[in-house]
């Protein structure tokens, strides 16, 4: 499903490609071919007004915020002495089968004209032109099939978006902020837009449709975030026009208004149309349900009645110089290839899109780009309803495969909050708990296979029993867990050669079954893929008595799988110990699964560190064996197993006859993980300390029990710094807690020590507050040469005499305000743009932080950030060691993991920039 690429042309502004102007490139290029002619444009501000009149051309930039195409022109001050648009947009579309990816596209004329009116001199007059007049950053005439990936289009006036074809046109936004005036977004003949951001800053309207051309004609708004200034309205018309809102979200300042019908006089022939389902904001009625149709059915195919399908064939991976992160591709593939919308009968629950979601998380996490988010959660959300039931699920199946997907439900839950997910897998876990077992205790692989267990399940069940036990308080079932891994290791392990064979039968009834001792009969690389990365994945939660035994168990387990990796490629084949076995060939999937065990087993300290140059062997094998410049995986077998109809004798001879077919998702899941790992840097030997101390929140969490909660390591929800968190172990930094006071002990074992937000007795029946002694400690510590970090808050929700002491020993005091006030949604209320380079914030330009303190300095303490005059951020040194101080908790979740902040902000940036600065 991936395009072919009939040509790629680079722009680059700095002269390091084949054209340094858009227009250039675009004027190199016939008016047609038969492929896509890709134009990747290096990150650079563009200050150019682009035409395109010729066909099937791909413009990518290289990453949103930083590919800039920019003008600034009003449209009034272009018809003054020009008949018609075509040249009034930043850019200007005659062309069709247009896609653009990644870009910035803007017309700043309202932001560099701040007066509300200018006159200028028009043929024979003058003429005003309003700020908040038409201002087009995208225009079109003629074009059909235009398709917007990631893009950020931006302007201060009205119909910053224009996609006007009204009696052709078939336009498709998805993942786009769109923001500016009077009717930005207004789209003339049949348009879709999913996962979009709508900002107004002025005018009595959002969103616009003309369908006056064909009554079929149509505009959906499926799951697009609504914001804007304080009663921005969301929508209007003026001829025909056809709304469906479906999944979308309204902010709490939206106007209490329906899209509504302008005084015109235009006949409107086919009446009101303007349906809603299933949307969210404040308490409106206007937006309640009145969809007539099946949700369900309304897709890109039903939009456009299968002229277009938009979702096959994006241009984002496919051209082997568009993007190289190997992770980003393969995502980009995977989410082409099994798109999140569609019909959704025909999906199953089934562990194979687990997989794939795993590695699609942790992209997110690695990146915080929310759109793997999303699409995670929206694919699950066509399987869970909401009171928790699994589409296609069967609990009295006991099949182990079908746990999987619990790991999501968790992660889901834990990010949401929403009792759905906890419900679908509570339901998991009681099909654990009346999981059919072997005398051993070793689930059954399912239940049509009795008395087996098969490497795989260990993958498919132990990481979420782990999991699920650790976050609900079921200790008891760690030992479970880690005689159930012991055990087949047990079984199935050759003294030889210290592999394990793929499956065991406890009876040692099957044909495929040694009749001495049960095992079957050959290494299948996969099979124990799967068991390695069930160890490294249950480790994560297993205390350190149990997880210590299943370290012994990975070190046997790496051994043994480095000594078959094959010398030359650094891959792994199919069947372990026959390289040179007629028909055995190198297996892309086990290879992966690996590669990703190896890397993490060594990053979380359960592997010496020699075993991260056989994964980094294995990875650079991969790709070059593997992963095509079209971002196809290569190379993965499509099933094997044992026993069934029809037989599978588990023979050498049956795994190799198994189909090897390109993209299959276990394989993509694969090498999503392993490059989620690789992108992990080794272990630096620094530990970043979490003060759980002074700020020492509980409350009662689903089940009832007391937990922490409130900026700590291990918090997915708004209030966590599990992406903060997860950023220091990006940078070969281990993350730890201190639940007690400080001492010279305790924090000896600290590179960086982070206090945020000491508890107020609003927040803590018995707040623990620095004491003289703690102070002495800290700083005792900081002089030495640790580095400390203050995050305090704003004056309602913080505790500052105390913190303040602590803080004024490297003369730093955090002012009793509340600066930065932000009201509801608006977000640009909260920006600070960072414009000059500084030691810290290196790949950082624009922050968000609201309703914070600011910062009174003196002796060595000095701003590393100001606004206004006012001290945001400051740095002091002491001794051998150094304080960084901010008036709030900042990096906090909600404003990192890209699910709530406009893509324009560079929180995450923020988070890593100054992660790199601690730990350097």
């Amino acid at each position: 499903m991936n395009i072919l690429l009939a040509l790629t042309i680079i722009v680059d502004a700095a002269g390091h490609g084949n054209f340094t102007t858009v227009q250039a490139a675009v004027n190199s290029l016939a008016q047609d071919s038969a492929a896509p002619r890709h134009i990747l444009i290096k990150n650079g501000v563009y200050n150019e007004k682009i035409f395109i009149d010729k066909n099937n051309i791909v413009l990518e930039g290289e990453a949103r915020e930083k590919t800039i195409l920019t003008f600034a022109l009003p449209r009034d001050a272009w018809r003054c002495e020009h008949a018609d648009d075509w040249g009034v947009a930043t850019l200007n579309l005659r062309g069709s089968d247009i896609t653009l990816e990644n870009l910035t596209i803007q017309n700043t004329y309202g932001y560099d004209n701040p007066a509300a009116h200018t006159t200028i001199a028009c043929a024979d007059s003058q003429k005003k032109v309003s700020r908040e007049g038409h201002q087009m950053a995208l225009r079109t005439f003629q074009t059909t099939r235009l398709k917007a990936i990631n893009c950020l289009f931006k302007a201060w006036g009205g119909d910053t978006v224009s996609p006007w074809n009204v009696t052709a046109g078939m336009f498709y936004f998805k993942d786009c902020y769109m923001e500016g005036g009077v009717d930005f977004y207004c789209p003339r003949g049949w348009a879709w837009a999913e996962h979009c951001t709508f900002k107004a800053d002025n005018g009595p309207a959002c969103i616009w449709h003309d369908g006056s051309a064909d009554p079929d004609s149509k505009t959906i708004l499926k799951d697009c975030s609504f914001t804007g200034y304080d009663g921005f309205k969301l929508g209007r018309y003026h001829r025909d026009a056809q709304f469906y809102l479906i999944d979308c979200h309204f902010a709490k300042n939206m106007a209490d208004q329906d899209i509504y019908l302008v005084p015109t006089e235009n006949s409107i022939r086919w009446g009101r149309r303007v349906y809603y389902y299933h949307c969210d904001g404040p308490r409106y009625s206007f937006f309640a349900d009145n969809l007539t149709i099946d949700p369900q059915s309304i897709t890109p195919d039903w939009v456009f009645h299968g002229k277009w399908d938009p979702t096959t064939a994006q241009s984002t991976g496919s051209s082997p110089s568009a993007i190289t992160d190997p992770a980003i591709r393969m995502a980009a593939t995977a989410m082409q290839l099994w798109p999140d919308t569609g019909d959704s009968s025909a999906i199953r629950w089934t562990y194979d899109e687990g997989v794939v979601w795993k590695g699609l998380e942790g992209l997110w996490y690695n990146t915080g780009d929310a759109r793997y988010f999303k699409y995670i959660q929206h694919q699950m959300d066509r399987l869970v309803d909401k009171d928790g039931n699994i589409h296609t699920y069967k609990l009295d199946d006991y099949n182990l495969d079908n746990v999987l997907c619990g790991r999501i439900l968790l992660m889901l839950y834990n990010v949401t909050g929403q009792k759905q997910y906890y419900k679908a897998a509570t339901t998991l876990r009681e099909q654990l708990k009346q999981q059919p077992r072997t005398s051993q205790g070793s689930f059954w692989h399912k239940k049509k296979y009795p008395e087996q267990v098969w490497l795989d399940g260990l993958y498919m069940a132990q990481p979420f029993f782990a999991e699920y036990a650790a976050e609900f308080h079921e200790d008891s079932v760690f030992d479970d867990i880690t005689k159930q891994f012991a055990a087949i290791e047990t079984n199935t392990r050759d003294p030889k050669t210290g592999l394990l064979y793929h499956g065991w039968d406890e009876s040692k009834q099957e044909k495929w079954a040694d009749p001495t001792t049960g095992h079957s009969p050959n290494f299948w690389a996969r099979a124990m893929g799967w068991y390695g990365m069930a160890l490294v994945e249950a480790m994560d939660y297993l205390p350190s008595a149990q997880s210590t035994t299943l370290q012994q168990i990975l070190v046997r387990y790496a051994e043994a799988i480095k000594k078959v990796q094959d010398p030359a490629s650094g891959c792994w084949w199919d069947i372990l110990d026959k390289p040179n076995e007629k028909g055995n060939y190198l297996e892309a999937s086990a290879s992966c699964m690996f590669v990703y065990t190896l890397a993490k087993g060594v990053r979380n300290g359960y592997l010496p560190a020699s075993f991260r140059q056989v994964a980094a062997k294995g990875w650079e094998g991969i790709q070059k064996r593997f992963f095509s410049s079209q971002s196809t995986l290569e190379g993965t077998v499509s099933v094997s197993g044992l026993g069934g109809n029809p037989y599978r004798d588990g023979s050498y001879a049956y795994y190799i006859g198994e189909k090897v077919v390109p993209n299959d998702p276990k394989g993509v899941g694969a090498f999503l993980l392993a490059a989620d790992e690789m992108a992990m840097q080794p272990a630096v030997n620094k530990t970043v300390l979490l003060d759980y101390y002074f700020n020492n929140e509980h409350h009662k969490d689903i089940t009832g029990a007391d937990t922490r909660f409130h900026y700590i390591w291990n918090e997915m929800d708004n209030n966590g710094y599990a992406i903060w968190g997860h950023i220091f172990n990006k940078l070969g930094a281990r993350t730890d807690t201190l639940t007690v006071a400080p001492t010279a002990a305790n924090l000896a074992k600290a590179n960086v020590y982070i206090i945020v937000d000491p508890d107020n007795e609003k927040e803590s029946p018995a707040p623990n507050y620095p004491s003289e002694s703690d102070i002495d400690a800290i700083e005792n510590w900081v002089k030495a040469g640790g580095t400390l970090v203050l995050m305090a808050n704003d004056s309602a929700n913080c505790e500052f005499t105390h913190f303040n002491k602590l803080a004024g020993r490297f003369g730093i005091q955090f002012n009793f305000d509340d600066y930065h006030k932000v009201t509801g949604s608006q977000y640009e209320m909260g920006a600070f743009t960072i414009t000059q380079q500084n030691d810290i914030f290196k790949t950082t330009k624009k922050i968000y932080i609201k309703e914070l303190s600011t910062l009174s300095l003196g002796g060595p303490a000095k701003p590393v950030f100001t606004d206004a005059g006012h001290h945001i951020m400051a740095v002091a040194r002491i001794g051998k060691g150094r304080v960084f101080a901010v008036g709030d908790p900042w990096f906090y979740n909600e404003y990192t993991d890209g699910r709530k902040l406009p893509a324009d902000f560079d929180n995450y940036n923020a988070a890593r920039d100054l992660g790199q600065w601690l730990l350097k």
